[in-house]
């Protein structure tokens, strides 16, 4: 009787027959025609393509003015590291100077994978081939494709030698971080020219071609850091370098820190990045570039002097703003060791607006002068706190967004359900994971974080009106020979209606006024929310206030990446103190227009007394000693009440009276240190007492 074992070795034996069966045939068709073709292809290659100086790109800011940016010089073989051209054959290549373009043992190998993946996943390609993909043809994975590309690596390898195609190569190929050739990525993350390269360096370099994108330093310096191991490994077993080399070369680590680079600088090399990602979508071939941005210098010198006259070099800042028109990207500034454009944080109580607060008005499940009961809350052993276990009693939905406290917020997303939230986030651009479906993502526990660039655009769908555009960098790109390649088209898309970002916009504003973002200080509308992450007895790691005008939408987010922020670093202190800067510089000659309220927005006032003892929305004569003004949709208004019952005898506690200033301290939930108010200087005033609220609630608003 056969045994298992027995079985599957003989169908590995006629796996492998089959296998060889259809390669060997394979192969012959592959040699056969790369070198059958290559000879024909003499005429038609353009060798003057492969002495340009990579994928250099001019850049051109918003009023179409040059940008200044220095493109590394060409290096030729000679001035070539010998480490450098070691590592690039170890991991590339190994057979680089004996094969004739191709290597039919790479190949087989592919071949073998793709079959049994089904697909065609991978290419087996030499260096040569690299060069001609590169330079020549689009990366489209096609079985056409790859015998052109066969061809012309074979007339290539008949037509030049060795260190030419080395040097062609190493002079073009994606480095990652907007960087085309060796000499742009040395300078791009060393700082430094080829030449001057150690070991380990021309090992890292080396190991990002294989993805630029995903072991980049400033992606994952973690991962990189692996890939470059690896690529000292096989220069070891290659008997490139020594053990005491191998062993030396590990051991060294890197501080990337965009604080280095000129704050034009940080903006193009991540243009630089935007436009090679698009650049790659459209599988365009190399060439020269010209990238229009939608860089503004006004803008840029508004976040430099924000940035450098609130921050110190202790902890880290990305800052951005972004145009509400077009959604183009008009400043940007970083000092951090994390590429700006890719990292990934908690985003803490700026959260609350758009996950919890504009989809509840949306789905007219609250108005802005809904009670709410501010008391510890515990949903499904999920249970949030204020800081200090201080709570306030029976609040409207607009106070308890300006305090930021967490307690409402919890409580309204379990009404919302998490669900909901999530399809809102999604649509306004914010990427979320099947386990972000929870109640931490009132207060901004999403698995995977969000750039700042995700955020920043997220808050500018309310300054527009409820749209979402996606912020871009890039206006448009075009060849030297003025062919247009791309161009940002991107339509808006609904997420909110237009009264309900209104809304949201002017509770928004209450919280620069009154709550957790008071210390900005502006003499126009600006609206805003603060957001801090961290634990409270350990301090803080990220500190964030993003906020808008009627122009645009700007994010200041300082975070601790080998370090732990002090507690008194919140959302409310040093973001808020950098946004007031901004807005002061950048509107030195002119002031934006107030934000202007649609006419499907009421403004209605309400009797205080009925509506925080009896929970009743009864409209009133703004003259009324109790009235109290909020906005409301049009098809969700207060109802109308001629005669209201007698309140002449009904005594009101102040501490009721929403309009007063509210007590100024710092409140964090437990996960993710989140404040509700960040003065602390500020007098504390004592909790007000629980009141019997769900019931009356729920009877009332019919949920």
């Amino acid at each position: 009787m056969m045994t298992n074992k027995t079985k599957q070795k003989r169908i590995r034996i006629i796996w492998l027959c089959v296998t060889v069966i259809v390669l060997l045939p394979l192969l012959f068709v592959i040699s056969f025609f790369a070198y059958s073709r290559s000879d024909a292809l003499t005429k038609q290659i353009d060798y003057s393509k492969l002495s340009d100086e990579g994928a250099l790109y001019e850049f051109y800011d918003l009023a179409d003015n040059a940008l200044p940016l220095t493109n590394a010089a060409y290096t030729e073989f000679d001035k070539l590291p010998h480490s450098l051209i070691d590592a690039f054959i170890s991991i590339e290549d190994k057979r680089y100077f004996t094969h004739n373009g191709f290597s039919l043992t790479a190949i087989a190998r592919a071949t073998l994978n793709n079959l049994k993946r089904g697909g065609l996943y991978e290419g087996g390609s030499t260096i040569t081939q690299q060069l001609v993909k590169n330079v020549y043809l689009s990366s489209e994975k096609t079985f056409k494709r790859k015998l052109k590309e066969l061809a012309y690596a074979v007339n290539l390898e008949k037509n030049l030698s060795k260190p030419q195609i080395m040097e062609y190569y190493l002079n073009c190929i994606y480095f990652g971080g907007g960087a085309y050739g060796v000499g742009n990525a040395a300078s791009r993350y060393f700082d430094k020219s080829v030449a001057k390269l150690t070991l380990d360096e021309c090992a890292l370099l080396a190991g990002l071609v294989k993805a630029p994108s995903s072991y980049a330093p400033t992606t994952d310096i973690e991962r990189c850091i692996g890939r470059r191991n690896t690529v000292l490994r096989e220069m070891l077993s290659e008997s490139y370098i020594t053990q005491e080399q191998f062993q030396t070369a590990v051991e060294v680590e890197y501080d990337f820190d965009f604080a280095q680079k000129t704050p034009n600088r940080i903006y193009t090399d991540t243009a630089a990045e935007a436009a090679y990602s698009i650049l790659s979508e459209k599988r365009s071939t190399l060439g020269e570039y010209k990238v229009f941005t939608y860089f503004d210098s006004e803008a840029q010198r508004a976040l430099c002097e924000a940035v450098s006259s609130i921050m110190t070099d202790e902890y880290s800042t990305i800052a951005l703003s972004v145009a509400n028109s077009d959604g183009g990207i008009r400043g940007m500034y970083a000092r951090c060791r994390a590429n700006p454009l890719t990292v990934r944080r908690m985003i803490g109580s700026t959260a609350k607006p758009i996950a919890v607060y504009a989809p509840l008005i949306e789905e007219n499940h609250i108005t802005q002068l809904t009670p709410f009961e501010d008391e510890p809350v515990t949903i499904g052993g999920y249970s949030p706190k204020n800081y200090n276990d201080a709570y306030y009693g029976t609040v409207t939905a607009k106070k308890a967004l300006s305090l930021s406290l967490n307690s409402v917020a919890v409580r309204a997303l379990n009404q919302l359900t998490p669900q909901i939230a999530g399809e809102y986030l999604t649509r306004n651009g914010i990427p979320l994971t099947k386990s972000d479906n929870s109640l931490a993502l009132a207060l901004g526990g999403l698995t995977e974080g969000v750039t700042p660039v995700e955020l920043t655009q997220a808050y500018s769908t309310f300054a527009r009106g409820g749209t979402f555009l996606p912020s871009s960098f890039i206006r448009s790109i075009y060849t030297k020979s003025g062919i247009c390649v791309y161009k940002n088209n991107a339509a808006a898309k609904r997420v909110f209606s237009e009264d309900t970002s209104y809304i949201l916009t002017d509770m928004l504003a209450d919280a620069v006024r009154n709550g957790t973002a008071k210390q900005l200080k502006a003499n126009f509308d600006v609206a805003g929310k603060t957001g801090t992450v961290g634990a409270a007895s350990d301090g803080n790691t990220d500190a964030i206030f993003v906020s808008y005008t009627s122009e645009s939408t700007s994010c200041f987010w300082c975070f601790a990446e080998d370090r732990i922020m002090s507690n008194s670093i919140t959302g409310g202190t040093l973001p808020v103190r950098m946004a007031s800067v901004f807005y002061n510089t950048l509107y030195e000659k002119h002031t934006p227009s107030n934000f202007i309220k649609p006419d499907s927005v009421l403004s209605v006032c309400v009797d205080k007394v009925e509506l925080m003892e009896n929970l009743r929305l009864f409209e009133v004569d703004p003259l009324d000693s109790n009235a109290i003004l909020g906005l409301f949709r049009a098809a969700n208004r207060p109802k109308k009440q001629k005669t209201l019952p007698s309140t002449n005898d009904t005594k009101t506690d102040p501490s009721n009276d929403i309009r007063q200033t509210p007590p100024h301290e710092k409140n964090k939930d437990e996960e993710n240190g989140e404040d509700n108010n960040d003065n602390e200087n500020d007098k504390k005033e004592e909790a007000q007492p629980k009141k019997p609220f769900r019931e009356r609630l729920k009877d009332f608003f019919g949920y």
